[in-house]
């Protein structure tokens, strides 16, 4: 998949995740909820100022960091370690829109806006779906790959 596409999958999960967030800010009260689904899936505004599961709470600087090392190993290893055909193009990118939502939020408001709820796991974001669709993604690629590969060595 050519680079100008995995910019325009990163820049439309980037900015749906980024308008998702701010019509909740507008919208919604912090803590407050809207049923969607009975009260198992709900919207529910909420400032995540840690990371998955509350683990380092406030560790601002500490999280950002992270999230922009993680950023530079994606974009550097993307042919090495995402070369599994455009299954894994679009999983990279996936993933890197997601990482770029939460950090644009942890740099501008220290926090990040989560807002969907399903009752049984953590409040959470477009740009964490993206971030977990795609590392599933990549999973299935390349266990594919291998499966291929393996199929070539057999043959």
């Amino acid at each position: 998949m050519a680079w100008s596409y995995i910019l325009m999958l990163i820049s439309g999960i980037w900015l749906l995740d980024r308008g998702t967030k701010i019509l909740v800010a507008q919208n919604l009260t912090l803590g407050s909820t809207i049923p969607l689904i009975d009260n198992w899936v709900t919207l529910t505004y909420v400032q995540n100022r840690g990371a998955a599961y509350g683990i380092l709470q406030n560790q601002v600087l500490l999280l950002s960091l992270v999230s922009i090392v993680l950023v530079a190993i994606l974009v550097y290893g993307r042919k090495r370690w995402f070369n599994i055909g455009k299954l894994g193009d679009f999983a990279f990118a996936l993933i890197l829109g997601g990482a770029l939502g939460n950090l644009y939020d942890r740099l501008m408001l220290g926090y990040v806006i989560d807002f969907l709820n399903i009752q049984i796991i953590p409040v959470f974001n477009v740009a964490d779906s993206a971030i977990t669709i795609g590392a599933g993604l990549l999973i299935l690629a390349a266990w594919h790959q291998e499966q291929r590969g393996n199929g070539r060595d057999q043959a």
